[in-house]
């Protein structure tokens, strides 16, 4: 049993995430006969939902953040070797490392970017010619954005915040006690400044001579309202996450994961 991460799934498919990561990195792992992966977790967060519980599979895994508070936290919370924590910009990272990597994970990281292209091309200079790219973002125009967008438009956001806490269901992902709660990030506030459709990301990865190997829906509904509403029964978060995702397209679910490679 997993130390870190969640121990239930969640109404944005955070475990399902998780779990495409590791399949993922499984089967390259594989593939490639490596036994000894190098692996670089960029935006990090905390370290609790990606970085730690890939490392508690056995890899290498270099977790790296701009956010200093949540560096600090993810180095509180560890208790593994195998795990290195940096508190670095993409390209200052970049411009350092010397050794490549085999699997470089971007999870919910290039919305924030002023320049993704420019994000993307500083992984790929660190990446392994036949490594991967596993990128995970939300639909730029799909049902969590729309979510957010009205509701915070609309203040209601708060007012579902204040009735989350007042019932112990925080919108953050808590450990089944109760007792200690999982932050993804210690900069809740860093605010989506990307909009990607499918056609929008494939070009973003043909301007950096990347190519799009596989791709993954994430769940259906996303957000305040529809954690609020779905939270609280595991039978309804299955269906989002696991059973309707699967009978739309893709343009209507919440977000994407991705598989990258480097064209060759």
């Amino acid at each position: 049993m997993r130390k870190y991460g969640l121990p239930e799934e969640n109404v944005y498919g955070h475990k399902k995430r998780l779990e495409f990561l590791i399949s993922e990195i499984k089967s390259f792992s594989n593939d490639s006969k490596k036994r000894k992966l190098r692996i670089l977790d960029v935006g990090c967060g905390t370290g609790e939902m990606i970085t730690l519980p890939i490392a508690e599979e056995g890899y290498d895994v270099t977790g790296m953040d701009m956010d200093e508070s949540s560096i600090k936290r993810a180095k509180t919370i560890n208790r593994l070797k195998n795990v290195a924590l940096r508190c670095e910009t993409l390209h200052g990272l970049a411009s350092k490392s010397r050794k490549k990597y085999d699997v470089i994970i971007c999870s919910e990281v290039l919305e924030h970017l002023k320049n993704p292209r420019e994000g993307l091309l500083a992984m790929k200079s660190m990446l392994k010619t036949d490594g991967l790219i596993l990128v995970t973002i939300p639909n730029g125009y799909g049902p969590f954005e729309w979510e957010v967008f009205i509701f915070l438009k609309l203040g209601i956001w708060k007012i579902m915040k204040l009735i989350d806490h007042l019932l112990l269901s925080s919108t953050l992902a808590k450990r089944s006690s109760g007792k200690n709660p999982i932050r993804m990030t210690n900069n809740p506030d860093s605010k989506h400044i990307q909009f990607f459709s499918l056609e929008k990301f494939s070009k973003l990865l043909k301007s950096c001579e990347l190519l799009m190997d596989k791709k993954h829906k994430s769940c259906v509904f996303a957000g305040p309202v529809s954690n609020f509403i779905f939270s609280r029964s595991p039978y309804l978060i299955d269906w989002n996450v696991n059973r309707a995702v699967k009978y739309l397209p893709f343009s209507l679910c919440s977000g994407w994961y991705f598989v990258i490679k480097v064209q060759k």
